[in-house]
């Protein structure tokens, strides 16, 4: 591989991002997300468990309460995958993305028909009761369903920095003569020491030594040649005595 001097500032600023480092914020904003969520289903579904009294037909089944436990359980995963770009926790925040994605597909499914059912039901000791539990369940499902979308999307985003978890660097030494040594590094997914749960450089590095600097450059350059102007031609030639 030869690599033209000129184009040696341009390696040093065009380092490749690693898709891991690059998607570390996605993962910790819906981290963060899914934990709000879980708390807040958590909390609705405990209320909803106290107003079911004044019901005499109905039986929930607290899909708030374990939909948002498992929204929580996924979201403080994707925060620590935030902080610690290993290929263990990117696998752990796949399964329980995926996990957390089912759950919440059925706790929308069970929330929204238990607002249905309670819609045409007339058997209420209370009336606000009914109002305050169809309330409640409809901001369940669509917890369920934002819980949902958000673990299918950390799952991509995942999945997809295990796949192409590869990034290349440059970094660039001068000697005391004044020349420069660039260093080409590559970083794969997984050492081969420990593959599971690590992500550390491999023996893939190329140098390239005797590249000047661009100050170096701009120094030895010299100045491009111009054609003379047309009249300094006529300047050159002897004037006839007068």
């Amino acid at each position: 591989m030869v690599m033209s001097p000129y184009n040696h500032q341009r390696l040093e600023s065009n380092t490749e991002e690693n898709p891991r480092q690059k998607y570390a914020k996605i993962y910790n904003g819906i981290g963060i997300t899914n934990i709000v969520l879980g708390c807040i289903a958590a909390v609705l579904a405990v209320t909803g468990l106290a107003f079911e009294s004044y019901s005499c037909c109905n039986r929930d089944i607290a899909a708030g309460i374990w939909g948002g436990v498992m929204l929580i359980i996924s979201g403080t995963i994707a925060v620590n995958t935030a902080r610690m770009m290993t290929k263990c926790m990117l696998v752990l925040t796949m399964l329980a993305s995926a996990i957390s994605a089912g759950v919440g597909l059925a706790m929308f499914g069970v929330e929204l028909a238990f607002a249905v059912k309670m819609n045409n039901h007339n058997y209420w000791q209370y009336y606000y009761a009914k109002i305050v539990l169809l309330v409640i369940h409809g901001v369940l499902s669509f917890i369920g369903f934002t819980g949902m979308i958000l673990s299918i999307v950390n799952t991509v985003y995942s999945s997809y920095a295990l796949c192409t978890g590869h990034s290349v660097s440059f970094s660039i030494q001068r000697d005391q003569n004044g020349f420069a040594t660039v260093t080409v590094t590559r970083t794969s997914p997984g050492d081969q020491s420990n593959p599971e749960c690590s992500a550390q450089p491999q023996d893939n590095i190329e140098e390239y030594e005797n590249i000047p600097t661009q100050q170096e450059i701009s120094q030895n350059r010299s100045p491009p040649e111009r054609p003379p102007p047309p009249y300094a031609a006529l300047s050159d030639q002897k004037q006839p005595p007068v």
